[in-house]
């Protein structure tokens, strides 16, 4: 399955229709996605892991990029009482959340100064980094908040020079760029984040955990799985 064409330098080179994110077609999936609830044992389990590790009365979550919550269940809010998620997104599609999970731990926002904590223990971009051009300047824009660790799941990594290609969604061209992984650790070590988990990620497709073909790209734009990333603050 080939969701991956040409290779380019910047997102702008990418001739764009219009933000696929504020289509409707982008709606209606989130809304499916949310009928189905996805299972996302592997975020849960690593989330459940490091917020044993803290031993804190609260946890606060910032999941940038988070849709509309449709990855979070009943049943982990059940668990996890003392755990505060807060979701970062447009607003179309935190309206959709808002009406669909009604958890009392659960936040949408679409300005992340409407956070009124001053620190936050986790920092999650689960399969969103892809979609940030200058991820850098986006993580500096909310250390702030201090987070005790910063999580990138499903993070599309390449060892070699970051390249743009698209992702094709109906007829939408969405940019995405796979950023260089040493170019990342970099930044991070430079504002006191130790790379501590690296872990290679798999999308489920069709039933098989396994990446997307990209035989279609040069040799060198090519990989065989994403990663998941836990830094921590030092």
């Amino acid at each position: 399955m080939k969701i991956f064409h040409t290779i380019k330098s910047r997102f702008r080179d990418i001739n764009t229709k219009e933000n696929v994110w504020l289509s409707e077609k982008y709606n209606n999936h989130i809304k499916k996605k949310l009928k189905s609830r996805i299972n996302h044992n592997h975020f849960f389990s690593i989330l459940n892991i490091l917020t044993f590790f803290l031993k804190k009365k609260e946890i606060i979550t910032l999941d940038y990029g988070g849709g509309a919550g449709e990855y979070f269940y009943k049943l982990y809010f059940n668990n996890q009482t003392n755990n505060k998620v807060i979701i970062y997104d447009n607003p179309i599609i935190t309206n959709i959340g808002k009406k669909i999970n009604k958890f009392s731990n659960l936040k949408f926002i679409n300005n992340i100064k409407e956070i009124k904590y001053k620190k936050i223990n986790f920092l999650l971009f689960s399969s969103v980094a892809q979609y940030i051009e200058n991820l850098s300047s986006k993580i500096k824009e909310i250390l702030y908040l201090k987070p005790d660790f910063i999580i990138f799941e499903d993070f599309h990594a390449t060892k070699n020079k970051s390249f743009v290609t698209y992702q094709q969604f109906f007829e939408y061209k969405i940019p995405v760029k796979f950023h260089k992984i040493k170019n990342l650790q970099k930044f991070m070590k430079k504002n006191r984040y130790e790379l501590i988990h690296k872990t290679s990620f798999l999308p489920l497709i069709k039933g098989e955990f396994k990446f997307y073909d990209m035989k279609n790209l040069p040799k060198k734009n090519r990989v065989n799985n994403t990663f998941t990333l836990i830094f921590k603050k030092f």
